[in-house]
């Protein structure tokens, strides 16, 4: 069999290649990463990506990078669809239209952040259901009983040892990743049709603008106006506006409730967008050595600036913290 692909990336390279100055895939990239508080050069081809990401069980094709090949002709034909939108400068109105929206829905849900989630989600859910359990003796009983039917009998002294590890939550609980590969491929299928709703519109930056930057996790739904309470944005909710950088001069946006106005980006456009952009990301990338970014008070950061506003205040920039998108 030939060599197989390891690294696979979360975020594609020839999207992140539109942010180098030369659109290539080996072109200078930026890397600021805000858990690390640093900074770095690599190339598109070098970074965004984890070994075996997308690789599944072997037994259902035979081959465990099966689904990783697929999404790299998935990729070849989004890269064509992505490059018309660039170069035409419009969204299109024909049948690439389900295209982009389904390279947008994967680029929305293939990324660190979610598979983070779905995974603290099994996690917390699964302990919170063992402890329920363990926490009577009639639930007790019943594990026992499911674990005799396992054929695993043991000693009194051993089951007590195994139950007080389980009320203690000092392990892990998910699933492997072939279910979580899996559900990428169902949440982009589902999340396309809804994203299609939205009414979309490309912003492009003036001659003498900033460029913008790009994410781990570049489709970032935030709140038009603030709204109060516990429920964060969503794509299918009403006053949230939906942005995604295409690359470093252009980034395509959406609103539920009517077209968006077609407007010019200047240096404040530009760190407001930025500033949606790394809403929810660790990693930043950036064709610069540096960027901006508009701060809650409405003044213009730097890259210095947002790592170290991360280190005062968390590894997670709270939306409160963020410019609205106005």
């Amino acid at each position: 069999m030939a060599q197989q692909p390891r690294k696979h990336h979360f975020v594609p390279q020839f999207y992140l290649a539109g942010f180098t100055k030369n659109d290539s895939k080996d072109g200078t990239l930026h890397v600021f990463d805000r858990q690390r508080r640093a900074n770095w050069s690599s190339t598109p081809k070098g970074s965004a990506h984890k070994r075996d990401y997308h690789a599944v069980d072997p037994a259902i094709d035979g081959d465990p990078m099966s689904f990783e090949k697929k999404l790299g002709q998935f990729e070849t034909q989004w890269s064509q669809t992505l490059a018309n939108v660039i170069e035409k400068q419009s969204v299109p109105e024909d049948e690439s239209f389900g295209d982009l929206m389904m390279f947008v829905a994967f680029m929305a849900v293939r990324v660190l952040r979610i598979r983070e989630i779905l995974s603290s989600h099994i996690d917390q859910v699964s302990k919170a259901t063992i402890q329920l359990q363990l926490a009577t003796e009639l639930g007790r009983a019943s594990f026992r009983a499911t674990l005799q039917e396992l054929g695993q009998t043991m000693p009194d002294e051993q089951f007590e040892e195994l139950v007080r590890f389980g009320q203690s939550g000092q392990y892990e609980v998910d699933f492997d990743q072939t279910w979580h590969v899996k559900q990428m491929l169902q949440m982009a299928i589902d999340l396309a049709p809804l994203l299609s709703l939205r009414n979309w519109t490309l912003w492009i930056s003036e001659n003498s603008a900033p460029d913008l930057i790009c994410s781990d996790s570049p489709v970032t739904p935030t709140w038009i106006s603030p709204m109060q309470g516990p429920f964060p944005p969503a794509f299918g909710t009403p006053n949230t506006i939906v942005s995604v950088p295409l690359n470093r001069r252009i980034v395509l946006v959406s609103i539920l409730e009517k077209e968006l106005p077609y407007i010019r980006l200047g240096t404040e456009g530009v760190a407001r967008v930025n500033s949606m952009t790394a809403m929810h990301a660790n990693q930043l990338y950036s064709a610069e050595s540096d960027f901006v970014w508009m701060r809650q008070d409405e003044s213009l950061g730097n890259s210095k600036d947002l790592i170290e506003f991360v280190g005062h205040n968390g590894d997670e920039i709270r939306d409160s913290e963020m410019a609205s998108s106005d």
